[in-house]
């Protein structure tokens, strides 16, 4: 049988949310996890703290992912 694995799509198909776990600290991770489940904090302020993290990203980007409508499912 010929190796095609070469041929297989090997990136992160996660949203940049759900990407920007893997570069937090476990803290840091905890509370965006937090934050996202939390409605009474805005995507725009998780967007800023995220910002302000290094990890470029916009409330849409957040919207789309607390809704469950990104590539993260």
């Amino acid at each position: 049988m010929v190796d095609l694995s070469e041929f297989r799509n090997t990136r992160d198909l996660r949203c940049v949310i759900g990407r920007s776990f893997d570069n937090l600290s476990d803290g840091d991770a905890e509370k965006l996890e937090g934050a996202i489940f939390e409605t009474t904090i805005s995507s725009r302020s998780i967007a800023k703290w995220m910002t302000g993290k290094g990890i470029k990203t916009s409330s849409t980007s957040v919207q789309t992912h607390r809704s469950k409508e990104c590539r993260c499912g």
